[in-house]
C-alpha cells in the first residue's frame, strides 16, 4: 500500500513538473469560477445534479495539476496475546471497552496511551489519544463496531428528509448520565451549540459549519419530551452520520459543565530554573499523581498554574507573547519557585522569608 501511494505521489509530481503554466509567471490560477461552482454544489439538493457538478469541479481541479497530499494514520500499538476485542476506526480511535482477557488478573486491563491528552472534554479535544478516552467516557448518536461500520449508540433510529437537509434522530428509552440523571435530546442541543460557540474555542468547531445557522444560531432542536433530536443542514452531507460519531459531537452534561466553571490552562507549563530562562523538566499543572519525571535533590522548579474563570481555551496575540482567554473571562496566573531537597521541598518565593 505504501509503495502504491508513493508511486501515485511521484506520478502526480512528475505531471506537475511537466505541465505547462496555467497562469502567468508569478501569478496564481484564477479560482473564481471554481469557487462559484463549489458554492453552487453546496446549495444544490438534487443528488443527481449535485454529482454532475462535483465531477465538473473535479475536472477543473485536475486541470490545474494540483498536488493533493495523501496520508493515512499509522498508529501502532502493542497488545498482549491474552487480550482480545480491542479495535480502532479509520481515525485510529481505539475502543477498549469491549476487550476481554484471559489468564492472571483477567478482570484488569491496563492501557498505556501515547500521551497525556490536553483535554478530556470531547468538545475541546483534538488529539487521537484524547479521542480514545472520549470513546471510553462518552457516547454519541452513533459509534463504530469492530468492522468499522457505523452503528447506533444513543440513537435508536434516524430519518433523513428527501432533500438530505434534515436529520431526525429518535433516542433510546431511559438514557441516563453516570450520576443517574436523565440524558435526552436537550443535552445534544446544549453540547452541539457549545462546541460551535466561538467562546468555547474548540479546535474542531468548524466541523459543525455544515449545520444551518453555524455558529451563532445552530439549527438543532429537541422535541418537548426530549425523545427526538432534529438537525437542519445548510447542504447535504453524505458523511453526516460519521460526524455524529466524532468526539466533538459527543454530549456533555450541562449541569456539570456549568457547575465546574474554573479550568486549568494546559498549553503552558512550569519549568526548571537554571542558567537559561526556561530549562527542563516541564512542570504541568495537571496530570496523575506518581507520573512524570522524577524530582531529584537540588532541582529548582518554577510552578506557575494559569486558572481561567471559564473555558481553558486561550488565544495568543500577534506579538507572540501576550495570551488571552478565548471566552474573554478572567484568569489568574501566579508563580512560585521551589527547591527540591532531601526532605520537604523549600518554597524560595515565600514572601515571609528573606534570602538575603
Amino acid at each position: 500500500m505504501k509503495k502504491l501511494l508513493s508511486l501515485v505521489l511521484a506520478l502526480v509530481m512528475l505531471m506537475v513538473c511537466a505541465a505547462p503554466a496555467l497562469a502567468d509567471e508569478g501569478s496564481e490560477p484564477d479560482w473564481t469560477e471554481y469557487d462559484a461552482l463549489v458554492a453552487e454544489i453546496k446549495s444544490t439538493t438534487d443528488f443527481v445534479e449535485r454529482e454532475a457538478l462535483l465531477h465538473k469541479a473535479e475536472e477543473m481541479l485536475m486541470a490545474t495539476y494540483a498536488v493533493v497530499p495523501l496520508y493515512y494514520y499509522n498508529d501502532l500499538y502493542m497488545q498482549k496475546s491474552n487480550v482480545e476485542g480491542i479495535y480502532a476506526n479509520l481515525f485510529q480511535t481505539k475502543f477498549f471497552a469491549y476487550a476481554t482477557k484471559t489468564g492472571d488478573n483477567a478482570d484488569t486491563l491496563r492501557v498505556n496511551i501515547a500521551s497525556e491528552p490536553d483535554y478530556l472534554d470531547p468538545a475541546l479535544n483534538s488529539s487521537v489519544d484524547g479521542a480514545c478516552l472520549a470513546a471510553l467516557s462518552f457516547s454519541g448518536l452513533y459509534t463504530y463496531d469492530s468492522t468499522g461500520s457505523l452503528v447506533p449508540a444513543l440513537a435508536e433510529s434516524y430519518e433523513m428528509s428527501e432533500d438530505g437537509l434534515t436529520y431526525t434522530f429518535t433516542l433510546k428509552d431511559d438514557l441516563k448520565w453516570s450520576d443517574g440523571s436523565k440524558l435526552d435530546a436537550n443535552d445534544f442541543v446544549y453540547s452541539w451549540k457549545r462546541a460551535a460557540n466561538p467562546e468555547t474555542a474548540a479546535d474542531y468547531a468548524y466541523m459543525l459549519n455544515g449545520i444551518a445557522g453555524y455558529p451563532d444560531n445552530l439549527q438543532v432542536s429537541a422535541s418537548e419530551d426530549g425523545k427526538v433530536f432534529t438537525v437542519v443542514l445548510s447542504a447535504p452531507c453524505a458523511y453526516f452520520l460519521d460526524l455524529a460519531a466524532f468526539p466533538t459531537f459527543l454530549p456533555v452534561q450541562q449541569a456539570y459543565v456549568e457547575a465546574n466553571g474554573f479550568s486549568v490552562v494546559r498549553e503552558y507549563v512550569g519549568h526548571g530554573i537554571g542558567r537559561r530562562m526556561h530549562e527542563p523538566p516541564e512542570v504541568p499543572n495537571y496530570g496523575n499523581p506518581g507520573h512524570g519525571p522524577r524530582l531529584l535533590r537540588g532541582m529548582t522548579l518554577a510552578v506557575e498554574p494559569m486558572v481561567n474563570a471559564g473555558s481553558a481555551a486561550i488565544k495568543q496575540m500577534a506579538d507572540g507573547w501576550t495570551v488571552k482567554t478565548a471566552d474573554g473571562k478572567n484568569a489568574a496566573h501566579y508563580e512560585n519557585t521551589i527547591l527540591i531537597t532531601a526532605g520537604e521541598p523549600e518554597l524560595l518565593t515565600d514572601p515571609e522569608k528573606s534570602l538575603v
